[in-house]
């Protein structure tokens, strides 16, 4: 059936085109964590331009927010579902059920 190659081969030919140009921009756009144009950060050569290179990811990486507990009391709450790897989409992630706080336990003392 060659009539249904020749689609098939237009759609490859059009998500190539995408996927390239999508390519060049990315390459071409300054990167967040890094400061630098990808295309340019390949001909570093230099340890100064990779030592700054690294000092930006170090400052701009992304830090985790120290836990806090942010629920109240009369607060509206779901439970959420925990999921193993093979459950994707077909079950829900959170309860369908919804929770009153009632009261916040404090903890007396920590635990480690």
């Amino acid at each position: 059936m060659p009539q249904s190659n020749s689609i098939v081969d237009r759609a490859n030919g059009v998500i190539k085109r995408i996927i390239n140009e999508a390519v060049k921009i990315y390459n071409n756009t300054k990167n967040v964590s890094t400061g630098k144009i990808p295309n340019n950060a390949v001909l570093f050569r230099q340890k100064e331009d990779i030592d700054d290179v690294k000092d930006n990811i170090k400052q701009k990486g992304l830090k985790p927010a120290p836990y806090h507990n942010s629920f109240k009391t009369n607060q509206h709450v779901r439970l959420r579902i925990p999921k193993s790897k093979l459950d994707k989409f077909d079950r829900d992630n959170w309860s369908n059920q919804e929770f009153i706080i009632t009261r916040e336990l404090i903890p007396t003392r920590k635990e480690k």
